[in-house]
């Protein structure tokens, strides 16, 4: 898959968006190719957004999109993220990568204002 690819991806999926946004989560970008992500986050099309609240649970291989609980408390530690099974008896608590929780977004306006860059850039 080339960066080609993917931007034709990106903005299809804008295209289709109700919301006029698209959000693409870790499990998605990561299947990408290594500089892929950073080079169209750098452009600007796409940027950081919250955390998700639902995953896909790696604890068996059905694979459910499953909502993440964080724990924290008082004593500087680290956060506790996990998901809880409640399909199965045999998984559980399901620990969690921090990481596994990043997001990026695509919208209307961070396109136009992009592309407006752009072109300001090609005219100088």
């Amino acid at each position: 898959m080339t960066l080609h690819d993917l931007l034709h991806i990106i903005l299809e999926r804008l295209c289709f968006s109700n919301n006029q946004q698209a959000i693409f989560c870790f499990d998605e970008t990561r299947e990408w190719p290594s500089d892929a992500l950073a080079t169209f986050v750098e452009s600007g099309i796409l940027q950081p957004t919250q955390d998700a609240k639902t995953i896909y649970c790696p604890g068996c291989e059905e694979n459910c999109i499953m909502p993440v609980v964080i724990r924290t408390d008082n004593k500087n530690k680290p956060p506790w993220i996990f998901i809880v099974c409640d399909k199965r008896d045999d998984v559980g608590f399901v620990t969690i990568d921090a990481a596994r929780l990043n997001q990026w977004q695509i919208s209307v306006e961070l396109l136009a204002k992009t592309l407006s860059k752009l072109l300001v850039n090609v005219q100088d």
